[in-house]
């Protein structure tokens, strides 16, 4: 009876480790991901600022 509860208990306790580990890992993918289009986006704002500038015939060199 005593060993079963311990039994549960310990399950109970690595289950939430390893959900706990799992989130940990999405939660990295999610920044880096997250980090990678910010870096797109701020290279697209880039270059639409230069197509602009480059329209309006003044290259700023």
């Amino acid at each position: 009876m005593i060993w079963d509860i311990l039994i549960f208990a310990v399950g109970v306790q690595l289950g939430l480790v390893v959900t706990l580990w799992r989130l940990g890992e999405q939660r990295q993918w999610i920044d880096d991901e997250r980090e990678y289009l910010t870096a797109w986006r701020d290279d697209l704002f880039r270059m639409q600022e230069r197509i602009e500038r480059d329209r309006r015939g003044g290259c700023g060199r």
